[in-house]
C-alpha cells in the first residue's frame, strides 16, 4: 500500500515538475521569433499507479502557418515593387525633369528660327534645345537602365540570401532526425526554427512545404520546383537570357540540370523586383523608345525635305538608335545577318511588341509580335523573299508594324527552315539616340521649290506650296546633289478655263491635262504628276490664261516653308498614330502613376492581410503569460500537492515498519 501511494505522489511529482519546465520555456521564449508554445500531455498509469509524461509537443496549426507564409509572400512581392516603381514615379512627374518641357522648348526654339531663318544665332539656340532634348531622352532611358542594374544587383544578393537559408533548413532536417531518432522525443524549437528559416525564404519566394516519410521538411517554388530535399539543395542562380545577355533569367541548379524558373507569379520580393522589371521597368523603356523612334524617324524626314542655311538638300539632324536583332542559338549557322529599322514615313504604326522572325520554308518567313509580358498580340504576318516588294538597298517590308527587314548570309551557309531571330525595335532606343547634325546651319527651313504668280494673271489666286513628300533623285523630280528640278518635271501650271489646266515641263512640253476640276488642291496629283515629290494649291478660284510657275529654290531664298512643317510636327498625332509628342509623354506618366498608386494600393491591403494572419497564428501558438501564469500557480499546487502524496506515502511507511519492530 505504502509503496504504490509512494510511485503515485512521485510520478505526479514528475509530472507537475514537467509542466512548470514546459510552462516556464513558454515564459522564457515569449520574445522569440518563430517560437510555438508548448503543452506536455499525461496519462494515466494503468492500475491506479499514478501518471506518466506522454509527450511535449508545440501547438500548431499548420493552415495557419502556411496562410502567414502566403501572405508574407503576397505583402513582400508588393512592397518591393512599389517602392521601386515610388522612385521612378517622382523623376518623371517632376516639371524639371519632364520630357515635355524640353519638347516644348525646342519647338518654341524652332518657331523662332521661322521668324528669321537667316539669323545663325536663332537657329543654333534651336540647335542647341534640340541637343537637349535628345539628352533628355538619352537620361531618362539612362535612369531606366540603372533602374535594372540595381534590381540585377539586389537579385544577386536575395539570391545569396535564399541559398544560404535552404542549406540552414536542410541542415536543420539532419539535426532533427539525429534528436528525434535517438531520443525519441519531436524536437519542437529545432522545428520552431525550422519553420522561422521557411518563413524567411517566403519573404523572397512563394514557397509550398511537405514532409518525407521521416517527418521531414521538403520544400518547393509556388510552381513546383524542389529547393530543399532532406538534406540536398538545390541553389538559385541568375544567367543572362538567351536572346539579350544584357537581362539575367532565374535559374535552378538541379542535379546535373539548369531549370529555367518563368518569371510570372513567384511571390515574395523576388517576384516583384522581376515583376518591376520585366513590365514596369520594360514597358517604360518600350514606351519611352516608341516615342523616340517616331521623333527621331519624323523629324529627320521632315528635314530632309528641305533646303539648310547653305542651300545644300537637309540631312539627318538625329541619329537613331540601331535596332539589335538578337538569334537563338539553336539557329543552323552562326553567319546570318539579320537588320531592322524603321520604314520611312511609317513609324506611326510603331507599337512596343516584340517580334520573333523564324523561316518557315527556303524564301519565306513568319513575324510574330508579343507584348511585354509575352503575350501574343495577334495573328503572324507572313512574307516571302521572292515576291515582296524590296527597296533599293535591299529592305523587305514587314505589312503593318511600321519596319523593314534586310536578310543576308553567306551563300554556302544560308537560312534554314526553324531559324528564329528576336527583336525589340523599342528596346533601349531612347538611351541611344544622338545628334547627327552639328550646328543650326543644318536645319532644313526652307523649301527646295518656289512658286510664283504671273505678273498677268487674271484672278488673284495665289499659288503655295501644300505638300513636300519625296526628294530621293531615283524617285522624285529633283537632281542629284541638289542641282534643280530635271527639264521634264512640272514647272508650269496653265489654266486654259477657270476648271481647265495644263501641266507643262521646262520645254513647254504638255505632261499632263486636268478638266472640270472643282477645286483647286493638290493640283499635280490631280494630272497623275504627284510622283514629282512636291504638290502645289490655289488660294482662290483661278481665271482662264493664270499662269502659275514652280521652281528650284536655286538662291536658297530664306523662307520658312519646311521650318513650319518642322513645327508642326509638336502638334501631329503621330506616336501610335493617335498622339502628339507631349500626350505620349503625358501619357506615359499617367500610366506610370496607375501602376505606382496600383502598387501602393496593393501593399497596404496585404499588409493588413498579414498582419491578420499573424494574429489568427499567434491566437493558437503564441506565447499568453497570463496564461502561463495561471499554469504555474496551477501546477505548483498540483506539485505541492503530490510531495504530500509522498510525505503521506513516508508516513504509512515509517509506521508499517514500526508495527513490525
Amino acid at each position: 500500500m505504502a509503496t504504490d501511494l509512494y510511485s503515485i505522489g512521485l510520478s505526479g511529482v514528475i509530472a507537475s515538475s514537467a509542466k512548470i519546465t514546459t510552462s516556464g520555456q513558454n515564459t522564457a521564449n515569449v520574445n522569440t521569433e518563430g517560437y510555438s508554445r508548448q503543452t506536455t500531455a499525461l496519462a494515466a498509469e494503468k492500475y491506479g499507479r499514478g501518471v506518466h509524461i506522454s509527450t511535449t509537443k508545440r501547438i500548431v496549426d499548420e493552415f495557419a502557418n502556411a496562410q502567414v507564409r502566403a501572405d508574407t509572400t503576397t505583402f513582400k512581392s508588393s512592397e518591393a515593387y512599389f517602392k521601386k516603381a515610388s522612385s521612378v514615379d517622382e523623376i518623371f512627374s517632376d516639371v524639371t525633369t519632364s520630357l515635355n518641357t524640353f519638347i516644348n522648348t525646342a519647338f518654341d526654339s524652332l518657331q523662332a528660327v521661322n521668324g528669321d531663318p537667316t539669323d545663325i544665332s536663332t537657329r543654333n539656340i534651336a540647335y542647341t534645345d534640340l541637343a537637349s532634348l535628345v539628352d533628355q531622352y538619352n537620361a531618362l532611358a539612362g535612369f531606366s537602365k540603372d533602374q535594372a542594374r540595381l534590381v540585377n544587383e539586389q537579385l544577386e544578393s536575395e539570391i545569396r540570401e535564399i541559398n544560404e537559408i535552404s542549406r540552414q533548413v536542410s541542415n536543420m532536417n539532419e539535426k532533427i532526425l539525429i534528436q528525434e531518432t535517438l531520443t525519441g522525443d519531436v524536437a519542437n524549437e529545432l522545428r520552431d526554427n525550422q519553420e522561422e528559416l521557411i518563413r524567411q525564404v517566403s519573404e523572397y519566394l512563394d514557397v509550398k512545404i511537405s514532409y518525407d516519410k521521416n517527418n521531414l521538411v521538403e520544400l518547393q517554388l509556388g510552381g513546383g520546383q524542389p529547393l530543399v530535399l532532406q538534406n540536398q539543395v538545390q541553389e538559385l542562380s541568375l544567367e543572362p537570357s538567351e536572346f539579350d545577355r544584357t537581362i539575367s533569367d532565374l535559374n535552378l541548379e538541379f542535379r546535373d540540370y539548369t531549370v529555367g524558373i518563368e518569371p510570372n507569379h513567384l511571390g515574395g520580393s523576388i517576384g516583384g523586383l522581376l515583376d518591376y522589371r520585366h513590365g514596369f521597368l520594360q514597358e517604360l523603356d518600350r514606351y519611352l523608345g516608341q516615342q523616340t523612334l517616331v521623333f527621331t524617324e519624323t523629324m529627320n524626314r521632315q528635314n530632309r525635305l528641305g533646303l539648310d542655311m547653305n542651300g545644300e538638300f537637309g540631312g539627318d539632324l538625329i541619329e537613331p538608335s540601331e535596332i539589335r536583332v538578337y538569334e537563338s542559338h539553336k539557329n543552323s549557322s552562326d553567319h546570318h545577318d539579320v537588320t531592322v529599322r524603321v520604314a520611312n514615313g511609317r513609324s506611326g504604326e510603331l507599337s512596343i511588341d516584340s517580334y520573333n522572325l523564324v523561316m518557315t520554308s527556303d524564301t519565306a518567313f513568319e513575324v510574330r509580335a508579343y507584348d511585354v509580358a509575352g503575350n501574343s498580340t495577334g495573328p503572324a504576318i507572313f512574307f516571302d523573299m521572292e515576291t515582296a516588294q524590296k527597296t533599293d538597298d535591299g529592305y523587305y517590308e514587314v505589312p503593318g508594324v511600321g519596319l523593314e527587314v534586310k536578310l543576308e548570309t553567306e551563300a554556302v551557309k544560308g537560312f534554314k527552315t526553324g531559324d528564329m531571330f528576336y527583336f525589340a525595335p523599342t528596346r533601349d532606343a531612347a538611351e541611344n539616340i544622338t545628334m547627327k547634325a552639328t550646328s543650326g546651319r543644318e536645319i532644313a527651313v526652307n523649301a527646295p521649290i518656289q512658286v510664283g504668280n504671273n505678273p498677268d494673271n487674271l484672278s488673284d489666286a495665289k499659288v503655295f506650296i501644300s505638300s513636300m513628300h519625296d526628294m530621293n533623285p531615283k524617285t522624285s523630280a529633283f537632281k542629284p546633289e541638289g542641282d534643280g528640278l530635271y527639264p521634264a518635271a512640272p514647272h508650269v501650271i496653265r489654266f486654259t478655263s477657270e476648271t481647265d489646266f495644263e501641266v507643262l515641263d521646262q520645254n513647254n512640253n504638255v505632261i499632263g491635262v486636268v478638266t472640270d476640276t472643282d477645286h483647286y488642291n493638290n493640283l499635280l496629283e490631280k494630272a497623275g504628276l504627284d510622283s514629282a515629290g512636291y504638290d502645289v494649291s490655289l488660294s482662290l478660284r483661278p481665271a482662264a490664261g493664270d499662269v502659275f510657275t514652280i521652281g528650284f529654290n536655286k538662291s536658297g531664298r530664306s523662307d520658312n516653308t519646311n521650318g513650319r512643317a518642322l513645327a508642326e510636327l509638336q502638334n501631329k498625332a503621330l506616336v501610335g498614330g493617335s498622339h502628339s509628342f507631349t500626350e505620349a509623354y503625358a501619357g506615359l506618366v499617367s500610366r506610370i502613376g496607375n501602376l505606382t498608386s496600383t502598387a501602393e494600393v496593393t501593399m497596404d491591403s496585404s499588409a493588413v492581410m498579414l498582419e491578420q494572419s499573424k494574429a489568427r497564428r499567434d491566437d493558437i501558438s503564441a506565447v499568453s503569460l497570463d496564461e502561463e501564469a495561471v499554469n504555474l500557480v496551477r501546477f505548483q499546487n498540483s506539485y505541492s500537492a503530490s510531495s504530500q502524496v509522498l510525505s503521506a506515502a513516508e508516513t504509512v511507511f515509517e509506521t508499517l515498519l514500526s508495527a513490525i519492530g
